[in-house]
């Protein structure tokens, strides 16, 4: 019984630390492409 607990909480933990995951990614997608879109913008501004 204990095991099984163990593997439960063991799997709530996984979860969790792939939706974190996920998250961050997410979050580093949206700063890139912030990023891409001011880089296109200044390059456009620079080449007038």
């Amino acid at each position: 019984m204990k095991q099984a607990q163990w593997i439960i909480e063991e799997n709530r933990r996984l979860d969790q630390q792939i939706l974190d995951q996920q998250n961050e990614n997410e979050v580093r997608r949206q700063v890139l492409h912030q990023s891409l879109l001011i880089s296109n913008k200044n390059a456009k501004a620079y080449r007038g």
